[in-house]
């Protein structure tokens, strides 16, 4: 109808657009604390579909007649989770009155169209295929002249004309395109071709339930493998009902440039019960990432939010790819949708510990929505590579119309061609081409299913990130990626770690790497006399613990224009792993900590003039408490510069006070204006602070204990250093109160 492809009466589209994750999405039915919940049914006692999470996926349901400002707040008050301005997307579970009302729904030419449903079942009753949205792998609808239409569902092997869904067969009333609830096509009792796995049951009430293994079951109570997808080692089989909350199931659904397209009967124009659509979720917090060779925020480069749209599927689709669609069973893209995307610690922090959390089967392919189609950035494909066997790529590539839009328009024109893993024939298939992303022949533009997850900084987060890092450590090594370290400190022994990554630090010699960085901001400006301090205090006699050597080091993590390339990230983590103590100012710099050497290694994070005191609570609250949450394997220190004959202005503060900046391009604030202040350190009160660092590392109950004594953070002050517990916001009080002794220095 309307030119959908889709049928009316397949019954994945009767199961909704968004599936709930969790428990939630199990059957309602009362055997089902014996037999595992079917994939996409309903419970008929749930009110909404979301599962309570409707701040991330809302309904549109009250929102057809708002203007924009009313339709902005409403977004916002959905992301934040405001439960009075949640809309409920309503599923109707009534079975035979469902079935009945819309098989008596007539086409424009009069002809009736049957939605194949039957009766005496709720959306996930009477369903045997694996995914549990019961759809047909051939299915048709009657269009608006009342021909028919086939949607073909993407197979990996049809030479066995077996069903790639699963266990399909189900006698439910899904009669195929007659309606007539004889089951002629996949609908039969005993099932289909494929079902060799597949047996039917009937129930008293007519119902027809197909279970995996061959288990009968009574009533509608259908029972779905724990793992979702075709049995193909090249298919995610991915157990959909427990996907975190954050997440959803998108059905039926194609991807063009920036908007998805759905083929769910429930929210086609073309029925007279249609639902609303729900809403997508939002990029509500980025920063563009310009090069400039540092953060944007201080540059009022905070960018728009940005969501993909959302629209049912038309009578005039620009591509043949979506007049005909054939959604792909093989590929299962995951959408990532998150805050901050480009800024790497909150990209690890909350969406990679997130992925981890998951458990995805590798098979997936991981999608990341870009505002403005923009480009991954190096990082992003390198923390998400163990997680997907295919390269990650952006929601612009996902939705790229590719080498089938060289066809002319109208009905796709070109000759097609057969394709072996489909069950038919695609149009203008001769000049489709395959995509690194899928283990498809062709690109494909349509999905069976599409999982849409939003982590955002308060929703992201899982796996503990020390682990998260040894994963990835782990598979960067396993790959061969690793390089050899670019840093070269004297006095290492090469002793330690594994054959493939080889531990050079060795137990005399306490090495310290400094980050170095250019830009316009957080510089630090005499690093030649700090290396220089360092190499004499050597020479003159170190001890700190068990170390008897020190040796220092400076590296810069990004490229000259502060970009950071594939093969400089994977250098910095190099970097890193041969050091024993990373000494950075605050920002993203501070997440290679995460991949150093745990149990032996140390964060040192400077914090420039009333950064760490006055405006402490916002570096407190990043790194300080995520190595403590992980255990203190990597120890961290902060270490707070509060003499202002160390501490310079930024280049972004000095252009705005000597007006060779606008006001309106450049934020005026006073946080800002401390982060990013440069510094030139005394080496003296630096060097000791790492001498403490030292003593400290290899003990993790010392550290502990300097923690709980509140000795084991440091304030450099115009006379010397001092350490004090973290967060000491007014330094100048908490000094005249109790008197800390300093240690001297000119």
């Amino acid at each position: 109808m309307f030119g959908v492809s889709q049928a009316a009466g397949d019954t994945s589209t009767q199961t909704g657009l968004l599936d709930g994750g969790g428990s939630n999405s199990g059957s309602s039915s009362s055997s089902s604390d014996v037999l595992p919940p079917a994939i996409g049914t309903r419970d008929e006692s749930r009110t909404d579909l979301d599962s309570g999470d409707s701040h991330v996926f809302g309904s549109m349901a009250e929102r057809g007649s708002s203007s924009s400002s009313d339709r902005s707040s409403t977004d916002t008050a959905n992301m934040h989770g405001d439960e009075s301005t949640r809309d409920s997307i309503r599923g109707d579970v009534s079975g035979t009155e469902d079935a009945t009302a819309d098989r008596d729904a007539r086409n424009d030419d009069g002809s009736a169209s049957h939605d194949a449903r039957g009766s005496g079942g709720d959306d996930g009753g009477g369903r045997g295929d694996s995914d549990g949205d019961g759809a047909r792998n051939d299915v048709s609808a009657y269009d608006s002249n009342g021909s028919a239409t086939t949607a073909v569902n993407r197979r990996k092997n049809s030479s066995s004309d077996e069903d790639e869904d699963g266990d399909e067969g189900s006698g439910a009333g899904d009669g195929g395109v007659d309606g007539d609830g004889s089951g002629n096509d996949e609908g039969s009792g005993s099932g289909d071709a494929g079902g060799s796995d597949s047996t039917a049951a009937t129930a008293a009430n007519g119902t027809t339930t197909t279970t995996p293994g061959g288990r009968n079951v009574p009533g509608d109570q259908a029972v779905e493998p724990e793992d979702w997808g075709p049995e193909d080692s090249d298919c995610p089989r991915t157990n959909l009902t427990r996907l975190s909350k954050h997440c959803r199931v998108l059905r039926q659904i194609c991807m063009h440039q920036e908007t998805l397209v759905t083929h769910d009967w429930r929210y086609s124009y073309a029925n007279p019960r249609r639902e609303p659509l729900p809403d997508m979720p939002w990029v509500e917090n980025w920063n563009f990432p310009a090069t400039v060779g540092t953060n944007t925020d201080a540059l009022k480069g905070r960018g728009p939010r940005y969501r993909l749209r959302l629209r049912p599927g038309s009578a005039f689709e620009p591509t043949a790819a979506l007049r005909e669609p054939v959604f792909s069973n093989c590929t299962l893209p995951l959408m990532i949708v998150a805050d901050f995307p480009f800024n790497m610690g909150e990209f690890f922090a909350k969406v990679v510990s997130a992925l981890d959390r998951l458990e995805m089967d590798d098979r997936v392919t991981l999608v990341l929505q870009t505002p403005m189609v923009l480009g991954l950035a190096a990082f992003h494909s390198l923390l998400l590579m163990p997680y997907s066997r295919y390269p990650a790529i952006t929601a612009g590539e996902l939705g790229s119309t590719g080498c089938n839009d060289c066809i002319g328009g109208g009905g796709g024109g070109g000759g097609g061609r057969s394709d072996p893993r489909v069950g038919g024939t695609q149009v203008g298939a001769g000049s489709r081409r395959a995509v690194p992303w899928s283990s498809e022949p062709v690109q494909p533009h349509c999905f069976r299913r599409m999982i849409m997850c939003k982590w955002d900084l308060q929703t992201g987060g899982g796996t503990p990130l020390a682990m998260v890092a040894n994963r990835l450590v782990t598979a960067w090594v396993g790959a061969g990626l690793l390089p050899p370290s670019p840093v070269r400190f004297p006095g290492g022994s090469g002793r330690g770690g594994s054959d493939a990554d080889p531990d050079p630090r060795g137990k005399s010699t306490l090495r310290v790497l400094i980050e170095s960085r250019q830009g316009p901001v957080r510089n630090i400006k005499n690093m030649e006399e700090l290396l220089a301090a360092c190499k004499q205090l050597n020479r003159d006699g170190f001890s700190a613990g068990p170390f008897r050597h020190i040796a220092c080091a400076s590296t810069s993590f990004a490229d000259s224009d502060g970009s950071v390339s594939r093969e400089r990230f994977l250098a910095n983590v190099a970097a890193v792993r041969s050091a024993h103590v990373l000494v950075v100012l605050h920002g993203a710099g501070a997440t290679n900590s995460w991949f150093m050497r745990q149990g032996s290694s140390a964060l040192v994070e400077l914090r420039p003039c009333s950064f760490g005191t006055r405006f402490g609570g916002w570096p407190d609250k990043y790194m300080p408490k995520q190595h403590e949450k992980n255990d203190d394997v990597i120890r961290f220190f902060a270490l707070n510069i509060e003499d202002l004959g160390q501490c310079l202005q930024g280049d972004i503060e000095t252009s705005l006070r000597n007006h060779t900046a606008r006001r309106d391009n450049v934020g005026w604030d006073a946080s800002y204006f401390a982060r990013d202040q440069h510094l030139q350190l005394k080496p003296g009160p630096f060097l000791e602070f790492v001498r403490h660092v030292g003593e400290l590392l290899l003990d993790v109950q010392a550290y502990r204990e300097a923690r709980d004594a509140d000795r084991l953070h440091g304030y450099v002050v115009p006379e010397g250093l001092m350490y004090g517990k973290l967060g000491i916001t007014k330094l100048e009080e908490f000094r005249a109160a109790s008197n800390p002794p300093v240690i001297p220095f000119l």
